[in-house]
């Protein structure tokens, strides 16, 4: 498989000197745990030009771009690119709950059943489903409240196979059984909740909602797991729409708020919130992460860009654009990765590595 190489998942926590400005609220942690972290697991990974992979409105589809590529137009610029079908084993209510494609990742999941890449993927008008990368196929699905109740925004795969999903509107959090592929669900209420990201190295999953970041533990089975709060971090701007893996630092995260791009420091000498380098640190930023290389990649709304470039997005124009913008780490523009016609809500580096 293009762009994905095996190796060893290697993790090093590193220091970040000079970061401060956050508040913690401990909540009580649960009395079980259970722990989805696997550290013998071997991982795909791209160590180098990852893929970009984005959600455009425009088709409907999930979409993945060569980093490589200069012109975004061309017949091979683009990867792969999925929507679903009934061919590919959708239902007519998970078809019609698909909308506008929000969030994906890209996580390799071991164990018997599963031993692959798969695609965590939602749609907005509340589909919520697995799909095997190689055959493009569901492997599991679950619909839930459209964008006037619950709007779902976020997307995670754990190490295990149970499914993550954040939602704005319905201000929660939610984890599936989707490991033994059950419905079992539970809840964690975070209002104006937009991403989720596991953290494999300190078996947490992040939550970004409002002005608070969230630091959760999953607790019960596979087949029934639950979620509650260890810690939760209050940032200095609220509007939280990011969060986004900082490669090379697995200390460190991106955040994003309606204002500022952050990054957050886990622990340790500074930690807490800082804003990000030079125009990185910019206003409606929507995904934010990173190549291998340290070169960072981000999305925001074309009609908030001065000037507004050329062959703007056309559909959902608040919050999309047709530009996936890639920045050096001290902040300084490069280039875009450009389709004409394309509406993208998030642009980010696809690697099957958590952090």
């Amino acid at each position: 498989m293009k762009n994905l190489i095996f190796r060893m998942a290697a993790m090093v926590i590193t220091l970040a000197m000079g970061l401060s400005g956050c508040v913690k609220e401990v909540a009580e942690a649960p009395a079980t745990e259970f722990t989805v972290k696997n550290p013998s697991e071997t991982l795909s990974a791209c160590t180098t030009g990852c893929w970009i992979g984005a959600v455009n409105h425009s088709n409907k589809e999930l979409e993945l771009y060569s980093w490589y590529s200069t012109n975004w137009n061309d017949a091979g610029a683009r990867t792969w690119n999925w929507k679903p079908t009934a061919a590919r084993g959708y239902n007519d209510t998970q078809l019609d709950a698909w909308g506008n494609p929000n969030d994906f990742k890209l996580r390799e999941v071991p164990g018997s059943g599963w031993g692959g890449v798969y695609v965590a993927a939602i749609g907005n008008k509340g589909l919520v489903t697995l799909i095997n990368y190689a055959t493009g196929n569901k492997k599991w699905a679950a619909t839930v409240g459209g964008t006037t109740t619950d709007n779902i925004h976020g997307v995670e795969l754990l190490p295990n196979g149970n499914i993550v999903v954040a939602a704005s509107t319905g201000g929660w959090v939610k984890i599936w059984g989707s490991s033994s592929l059950g419905s079992s669900v539970s809840t964690y209420a975070l209002p104006d909740a937009h991403q989720v990201l596991w953290d494999p190295a300190l078996n947490r999953l992040w939550a970004l909602g409002g002005n608070k970041l969230v630091k959760l533990i999953v607790g019960g089975t596979a087949a029934a797991p639950t979620l509650s709060a260890e810690t939760v971090y209050t940032m200095p701007t609220g509007g939280g729409h990011a969060i986004g893996a900082k490669y090379g630092n697995t200390n460190q995260l991106y955040v994003s708020s309606g204002s500022k791009v952050y990054v957050f420091t886990k622990s340790g000498i500074g930690a807490g919130f800082a804003e990000a380098n030079g125009n990185i640190n910019r206003v409606g930023v929507k995904a934010i992460s990173n190549q291998p290389d340290g070169t960072v990649v981000l999305t925001r709304p074309d009609v908030i860009k001065t000037p507004v470039p050329a062959d703007p997005a056309t559909v959902g124009t608040a919050y999309n654009t047709s530009y996936v913008d890639y920045y050096t780490a001290a902040g300084v523009y490069i280039r875009s990765g450009h389709r004409v016609g394309a509406s993208y809500y998030r642009g980010f580096v696809y690697n099957t590595l958590y952090q």
